[in-house]
């Protein structure tokens, strides 16, 4: 079945010194300029990893020292440098059973508002999505592959290194990326922890990295897209079903079963803007903006 998820691939919006300045054109076709507010991060000062109580939808990265976007709620008093909430400790590394400690790297959290509880995959050395009360920092629930206990899977069944994202879908299930094994799982929330529904792989034996980096949902509350860095594309799959339904390249200029992207590599991260366009992270050399045409 074919897929005509994304076309049109814009140019891609280079970070630098004039990031903020940007507002390039394809075909003549104006696109949104990326407004960003720059300020210089010191990174030899320990950071400690911090969760805030902001709304899912912030977006924030830390490129080359410089924080180019931070959002908060609407109405949310928060002082310049003023530390919300820290879950887990520099220097205090937690294994699959620690409730208290993370393990070698958090890669993800949503944070279900209404619910104040804060979902972490902490996927770097361990292999768990974790979850804290939001407002106390108090433990709620943690569980592994297949919703079991994260430290009893077996190793035919864990998840690879890492567990890559954690998000929510529209129909209110939870979604886990295991990237390295190329595939997402779906889960119901229940008491203390969470129930395995369904398990879908894209582009299942992909080397390396795996596969599985990022994902969002459509508008429609059709379909979910997997961000596939390593293969320079982005799946569609059908949320009804759970089958994947296709692919369309990063890099159009050499689309095809073969695409090797020239000029972005790894697309790393990225989020769907309200119209349903695709804001993409790449490791190197920066965003790529691409338009949602739906999928057929």
């Amino acid at each position: 079945m074919n897929t005509k998820l994304i076309s049109a691939l814009f140019r891609a919006l280079a970070l630098g010194s004039a990031l903020a300045a940007l507002a390039p054109t394809v075909n003549a076709e104006p696109l949104p300029t990326l407004v960003v507010k720059p300020h210089a991060v010191d990174l030899g000062f320990p950071v400690d990893a911090v969760v805030e109580a902001v709304q899912q939808a912030t977006v924030g990265a830390q490129v080359a020292g410089r924080v180019v976007e931070v959002k908060a709620d609407a109405g949310q008093a928060v002082r310049k440098g003023e530390l919300l909430m820290r879950i887990g400790q520099r220097g205090r590394r937690g294994d699959d059973d620690d409730t208290q400690f993370l393990g070698d790297g958090v890669t993800s959290c949503f944070h279900d508002i209404e619910a104040r509880e804060v979902f972490v995959a902490d996927g770097y050395s361990n292999h768990r999505i974790i979850a804290f009360n939001s407002d106390t920092g108090a433990f709620t629930r943690m569980w592994g592959a297949f919703g079991e206990k994260p430290s009893q899977v077996t190793p035919d069944r864990q998840y690879g290194s890492p567990v890559h994202k954690i998000a929510r879908g529209p129909n209110g299930h939870m979604y886990v990326c295991d990237r390295e094994n190329s595939r997402i799982q779906e889960f119901a929330l229940v008491a203390g922890g969470a129930c395995f529904l369904r398990e879908v792989y894209v582009a299942r034996g992909t080397p390396g990295f795996g596969a599985a980096f990022d994902i969002a949902f459509t508008g429609d509350g059709h379909f979910m897209l997997v961000a596939d860095g390593v293969n320079a594309r982005i799946w569609s799959v059908a949320l009804d079903s759970f089958e994947v339904r296709g692919w369309t390249s990063t890099f159009v200029d050499e689309e095809g079963t073969d695409n090797s992207p020239a000029t972005h590599s790894l697309v790393h991260r990225f989020a769907m803007e309200p119209n349903g366009d695709l804001l993409l992270c790449a490791t190197t050399p920066g965003f790529l903006h691409m338009r949602y045409l739906g999928v057929s």
